[in-house]
């Protein structure tokens, strides 16, 4: 070989060690799914790291399996999609703790997220899209954050729940919730936020359900089409309402059951819809300045079992409800009180 080939071939060589190295600190510290050629899906995780799809994968099993904590998966903006109708999601943990998922999409049969048990889940600008239970279900993950998701399919979009002894807590934000059964559904949690996500419900069912939660925030959330209630407040206590736009709903706009309490609903938008705009049913709760419009029932019904409800500045019109259906006195077709004790600051314009 000559001195000048000599040259060349070093040079070459030189390159490919360079460009060898630049892609090995790149990914340095990160492990690609899958490790080999011929390894899976499934791809089981069962070492703590950081790890990167490399590709679209498809597979009649969950596609992604985790087993320990401290996880860390980026889809790098592939599509993990599991088709077998047994099949429990595309992406599977179960008392596992610290795990986060982004940026790619997930499409299951039964979900495309399920998680049992464990702690601080982190779902960050993920696709969903699931066509049974839900595109995520958490059954008593402690702590959760879904975020700038979106959320497909005839499915639940959101599902998480905890129990009396273990509750949950987490925040749902700035997310897409379409074309599903119940948009966004919290059962048995502390400290719950539900703030600034797009709802669009085709079917009866709920934009948002809580049941038995202490201490929330609803805000400024969108929901629209929802045949069931825009929002449902089941046996809850303390929640912040505040700042939400509904409109459409087959039942109530805005639900308070008899069995929650202490609830302070703060301008809300609620309209058009074929019930009552807002349903208080529970005990002290309180509605300041929302404004309820163009509902087939009354703007605000106070129902004989509610007490003590403390009603300012809100507004109504065109609303139909029928007077003489009201159980109290002195009733508009934009407010039936039917209630005891109710509190009214003399500010509302409800005719």
């Amino acid at each position: 070989m000559s001195n000048t080939q000599t040259k060349r071939l070093g040079l070459f060589l030189a390159i490919l060690m360079a460009c060898s190295i630049g892609l090995t600190l790149a990914d340095e510290g990160r492990i690609p799914l899958p490790q080999c050629p011929t390894c899976g899906p499934p791809f089981i995780i069962d070492a703590p790291g950081m790890y990167y799809l490399s590709g679209d994968f498809s597979s009649r099993e969950p596609i992604i399996t985790i087993t320990t904590g401290d996880v860390d998966i980026d889809l790098n903006g592939f599509t993990a999609e599991s088709t077998g109708a047994a099949s429990t999601a595309a992406l599977v943990f179960e008392e596992v703790d610290r795990v986060t998922v982004r940026n790619g999409t997930l499409i299951g049969v039964q979900r495309a997220i399920y998680a049992r048990g464990g702690n601080t889940l982190l779902v960050d600008d993920v696709k969903l899209i699931a066509n049974g239970s839900a595109g995520v279900e958490l059954a008593g993950a402690g702590q959760f954050v879904i975020r700038r998701s979106t959320i497909l399919g005839p499915s639940a979009g959101i599902l998480a729940f905890g129990t009396l002894d273990s509750p949950i807590t987490g925040t749902v934000e700035h997310n897409l919730v379409q074309q599903v059964d119940n948009g966004i559904s919290v059962r048995h949690g502390r400290t719950i936020e539900i703030r600034n996500n797009r709802i669009v419900v085709l079917g009866d069912a709920d934009g948002i359900r809580i049941d038995n939660l202490r201490s929330c925030l609803i805000a400024g959330n969108t929901v629209n089409g929802a045949d069931g209630v825009g929002i449902g407040i089941h046996s809850s206590l303390a929640c912040l309402v505040q700042e939400n736009v509904i409109t459409g709903t087959g039942s109530a706009g805005i639900l308070v059951d008899q069995e929650s309490e202490d609830q302070f609903l703060f301008n809300n938008s609620i309209h058009f819809g074929s019930s009552d705009g807002i349903r208080i049913e529970g005990k002290r709760n309180r509605l300041e300045e929302n404004h309820v419009n163009g509902h087939r029932g009354f703007g605000v019904f106070l129902t004989g079992t509610s007490m003590k409800t403390v009603i300012r500045g809100n507004s109504g019109f065109s609303n139909t409800g029928i007077p003489a259906n009201c159980p109290g006195s002195g009733a508009t077709p934009n407010l039936c009180d039917a209630g005891a004790g109710t509190i009214d600051g003399g500010d509302n314009v409800l005719p």
